[in-house]
């Protein structure tokens, strides 16, 4: 799994194949497919695990009760990626190749993105009722602009290092700053 984790992130679904795994391991394909019958199946164990690892990982970043040092959490799980050039989340990899995914890998992609959106969205919410981000803030919105943005500097990432991540980050906290003290943001709202 690790072998193919590495793979999906690195080169995409499309570009990596049972026989690439076999030839890395110095092994037949047949001994893959002893794992898993097809490269579906595979894909769907792979999501399986990041949805896991997200929810794990939101059970534990919510025993902070700053939604901003969540929020700033939220950030560090993609600063992990965008630190390895070589590599690229999940969700931004597999979304370039969607159109070509298998059914049941595209309804585990889409699982991975609910899960991060609802988590965003509530705690977007979360912020807005303490006033640690302005109330006028749309948090749906907000949560899929932070999403697209992110993705976005991900894969700039690949081609300038982690720099577009850090600077997408300030400047996406900085809106919700200034929105909070009554100006418009240029990205939310």
């Amino acid at each position: 799994m690790d072998l193919a984790r590495g793979y999906l992130q690195q080169v995409g679904y499309n570009g990596f194949s049972f026989q690439t795994i076999a030839d890395r391991l110095g092994i037949r394909k047949a001994s893959v497919h002893h794992h898993f019958r097809s490269k579906e199946e595979m894909g769907i164990a792979l999501l399986d695990e990041y949805v896991s690892a997200f929810r794990g990982w939101i059970e534990r970043v919510a025993l902070e009760p700053d939604a901003r040092r969540r929020l700033r959490a939220y950030f560090a799980i993609f600063e992990t990626f965008a630190a390895d050039r070589a590599k690229i989340c999940p969700l931004l990899v597999l979304s370039a190749d969607f159109y070509t995914l298998p059914e049941g890998l595209k309804g585990k992609l889409v699982e991975l993105h609910d899960v991060q959106r609802a988590w965003l969205v509530k705690t977007l919410g979360e912020a807005k009722d303490s006033g640690e981000i302005s109330k006028e803030i749309r948090t749906t919105e907000a949560a899929d602009a932070i999403l697209s943005a992110i993705q976005g500097a991900l894969a700039l990432a690949r081609v300038r290092g982690t720099e577009p991540l850090a600077q997408t980050r300030r400047f996406l906290f900085k809106s919700l700053e200034n929105r909070r003290a009554g100006g418009r943001p240029p990205l939310i709202g």
